[in-house]
């Protein structure tokens, strides 16, 4: 089985935990920007199942953002710009989109055992989240490798 899913726009990382205290406890909470960009995403996995069954046992992932370059560089530099580097890093963006996952489009985010992950800025000034789910399967490389 595989899934498209296709999120306009921009996504943020998956924010660090914070901590409060009431009443001389300790409490863990998320904070707003990653509670809302989670229920963004999960909207667009819930579409995308469409009744479908949860992914079940190892899973491949593949994610492409595409982002506009900055407006203030010039067109030079605009033309010639590929790859994004920066805020928010990478990992945090596969962990929110990961843990939104979870319970819509597989059972857990543990079953993921291949990532695809690029950033690369738009040549068509469309930013987007693009991203696959498969059952995963060993490519031939991981087989020789183990064999």
């Amino acid at each position: 089985m595989q899934i498209s899913i296709v999120i306009p726009g921009r996504i943020g990382g998956k924010g660090r935990p914070r901590f409060s205290t009431r009443g001389g406890f300790v409490r863990a909470f998320t904070d707003a920007k990653t509670v809302n960009t989670e229920a963004l995403i999960r909207q667009f996995a819930s579409d995308a199942m469409a009744g479908k069954p949860l992914f079940d046992g190892p899973v491949y992932l593949s994610m492409l953002i595409t982002i506009n370059p900055p407006a203030s560089w010039s067109n030079k530099k605009r033309a010639s710009a590929l790859y994004v580097t920066g805020k928010p890093d990478g990992d945090n963006l596969i962990k929110v989109v990961s843990d939104s996952f979870n319970g819509i489009v597989w059972r857990d985010d543990s079953q993921v055992c291949d990532i695809l992950f690029s950033r690369r800025y738009s040549i068509t000034s469309r930013e987007q989240v693009a991203i696959v789910i498969a059952d995963a399967e060993m490519p031939a490389l991981f087989r020789e490798v183990a064999a």
